[in-house]
C-alpha cells in the first residue's frame, strides 16, 4: 500500500546502502510493516504482532511463527529501501523507522496531505514532554519535514492500572470539567448536521437526564502501540492527537475491538481503581454518548 511512499522517502534520507525489508500488510486497518530478515528485525516484531484481542492472539502468534521459522518471507512481498531507515519500518498514522543498532527512531507523516498533522503532533509532543508524559524530541525538521528520538522500550502489557492512573495525572494537569448533560448534548448538535431521527430521539431524551459529565484534554489516539517505557520503567506516550472529549473515551479506545467492555475484567478493573466513582457510576451513560461520537451523523 506504502511502496511508492518509503521509496520516495528511501531517496530523500539517502541510498548509499540499500536493505531487502519484507512487507507485512493489513489492509483492514490500513497499515503495514516492513522489516529486514535479520535476528534483532525478526525478534522487534514479536511485540509488533502482539495484541490484547483474543481473537487475534493466535493468529498473530502463528504468523510470527511463521516469520521467525524463515517460511513466510518466501510469500511476501519485498522491497529494496535505504539503510537509513534502520531495521524495522512501521506505517501506521505516522511512518516510523527503527534502527536496532543505534536506538533511534526516525519518523515520518505517512503522505503529503498530513505534514501539517504530523508537524502539529510533534509540537504538542514537544509540550508534552516538558511536561513528562511524553518522550523528548532529539530533532525536528519541519521543511522535509521528519523528527528523530531515542528508541525507548515498547510497552508489552501487563501494566494497565499503572498507565492508567499516569493518564489520569495527565488529565488533572490539563484540568477535569463538569459539563451539565444538556449541554453537552448541545455541542454534538452544533457540530454536527444530524439527519439521522434514531440519533435524534436518543439525543432528545438523554438530554432530560439532570446530570454532569466529566470532560478532559485526552490523549486522543490511545492505543497500547503508543505507550513506551523509559528507564527507571517511566511510563511516556506517542502520536497525541489532543482533542477535548469525555474523560473515558481514552480507555474505550485502549479496548478498541472488545465487543462487550462491561463484562471486560482488565476494563472493570482500570474503571474501579483509577476513574473518579461517579464515572464508575454512569458508565453505561458515557458509553452511550461514546458510541453516539462515533457515528456518521
Amino acid at each position: 500500500m506504502f511502496e511508492k511512499r518509503l521509496k520516495e522517502l528511501s531517496k530523500k534520507i539517502g541510498e548509499k546502502q540499500i536493505r531487502k525489508f519484507y512487507i507485512l500488510t493489513h489492509k483492514k486497518h490500513f497499515r503495514e510493516i516492513y522489516f529486514q530478515n535479520n535476528k534483532e528485525a525478526i525478534k522487534f516484531l514479536d511485540n509488533k504482532l502482539n495484541t490484547p484481542l483474543k481473537k487475534f492472539r493466535q493468529l498473530k502468534k502463528f504468523i510470527y511463527f511463521l516469520i521467525r521459522a524463515n517460511i513466510l518471507q518466501h510469500f511476501l512481498k519485498r522491497i529494496k529501501l535505504s539503510s537509513n531507515f534502520g531495521d524495522v519500518i512501521f506505517v501506521g498514522g505516522q511512518i516510523k523507522g527503527f534502527d536496532l543498532n543505534k536506538k533511534e527512531v526516525i519518523s515520518f507523516p505517512r503522505d503529503e496531505s498530513k505534514k501539517r498533522e504530523f508537524i502539529r503532533s510533534k509540537r504538542t509532543q514537544e509540550q508534552i514532554f516538558k511536561k513528562d508524559f511524553a518522550p523528548k524530541i532529539l530533532k525536528l525538521n519541519t521543511k522535509s519535514p521528519y523528527s528523530e528520538e531515542r528508541l525507548l522500550k515498547e510497552y508489552k502489557g501487563g501494566w494497565e492500572i499503572k498507565v492508567f492512573k499516569k493518564l489520569m495525572e495527565f488529565y488533572k494537569k490539563e484540568g477535569i470539567k463538569k459539563v451539565h448533560l444538556k449541554d453537552y448534548i448541545k455541542e454534538i448538535i452544533k457540530n454536527n448536521k444530524i439527519e439521522n431521527n434514531y440519533v435524534k430521539e436518543i439525543l432528545k431524551e438523554l438530554s432530560k437526564i439532570n446530570k454532569n459529565i466529566l470532560v478532559t484534554k485526552l490523549h486522543g489516539d490511545f492505543a497500547k502501540e503508543n505507550i513506551l517505557v523509559d528507564k527507571d520503567n517511566k511510563i511516556l506516550f506517542i502520536d497525541w492527537n489532543q482533542k477535548e472529549g469525555l474523560i473515558i473515551e481514552d480507555l474505550i479506545n485502549f479496548f478498541r475491538g472488545e465487543k462487550n467492555l462491561l463484562e471486560n475484567e482488565k476494563f472493570k478493573r482500570i474503571l474501579k481503581e483509577v476513574f473518579p466513582k461517579e464515572v464508575q457510576r454512569d458508565i453505561k451513560l458515557y458509553l452511550k454518548l461514546n458510541e453516539i461520537c462515533l457515528m456518521d451523523l
